[in-house]
């Protein structure tokens, strides 16, 4: 009996999938019509949530971040938190020359982010930052600067500065990243993509970190119809190892880099 009900519902979900193809391609009036009818259980197939899903690259450089966490600040009343938004065991990929970079601050009005090259000693980009209101930093590189090449190491950090004539005191975090091409396995998914959310998961399930992040971030901003973009960005987090950091991470807006 157990056999012929597995069997019995995956008829039914092929006869769904089938079936829903087919409505696409009706007037919208009919198919108005029609979904009125439909079984409760075909039409919650339609819109079942797709969980994003970071898939890890296969070359990896286990190096991770530094100085995460949260400490007392000279100055500050309350602790400061910093957590840089990137995987918690291996370099972040990125395929863009300029990538957005973001992390959580909290219990500081701001923070000085950087980013420096292997080798070069002049940093290539330093800039004085604000969290937003759900605490959230993001880092736009500016034209001016030179972007990042493939094969190259760079590293990128935050640090809220707790006594300016002892910078040994900072709350300091940083991070590798890694600039790499476009997959072929998914040059014509990028291109394509209508959404940011289908390139989000495109970056995802390549292992593509940085610029999976900003993508997932960007749809939470400018939200579609389909429900599941509010929990996108919380359960791409959770994946690597940042978990119950961000409670309003899916209405956070994008946040402007003051320069200088």
């Amino acid at each position: 009996m157990e056999n012929f009900r597995t069997a019995k519902l995956v008829a039914l979900g092929a006869a769904s999938t089938l079936l829903l193809q087919s409505l696409s391609l009706l007037p919208i009036g009919t198919l108005s019509s029609i979904q009125a009818v439909l079984p409760v259980n075909v039409l919650s197939a339609a819109n079942a949530k797709q969980t994003i899903r970071y898939t890890p690259p296969k070359r990896q450089r286990a190096i991770k971040t530094a100085g995460t966490g949260s400490r007392g600040c000279e100055g500050f009343s309350n602790k400061v938190t910093l957590q840089l938004l990137v995987p918690n065991n291996h370099v972040g990929q990125t395929t863009k020359a300029r990538p957005t970079l973001m992390a959580y601050l909290a219990g500081a009005p701001e923070a000085e982010v950087s980013l420096v090259q292997r080798g070069v000693p002049q940093p290539l980009y330093v800039s004085k930052v604000k969290p937003n209101a759900q605490g959230i930093v993001k880092v736009d590189i500016p034209e001016e600067v030179a972007g990042l090449e493939a094969g190259k190491d760079y590293r990128w950090s935050v640090a809220v500065v707790c006594n300016p004539n002892r910078r040994s005191a900072d709350v300091y975090a940083e991070a590798y990243i890694e600039r790499v091409n476009v997959p072929e396995t998914i040059e014509k998914q990028v291109s394509a993509a209508t959404t940011d959310q289908v390139l989000g998961q495109a970056y995802a399930e390549a292992g593509i970190w940085y610029d999976t992040l900003e993508a997932v971030s960007q749809a939470s901003v400018n939200p579609s119809d389909n429900p599941s973009v509010k929990t996108d960005l919380s359960d791409l987090l959770n994946q690597v190892g940042i978990s119950n950091l961000l409670e309003n991470a899916s209405r956070f807006k994008r946040q402007s880099t003051d320069h200088s």
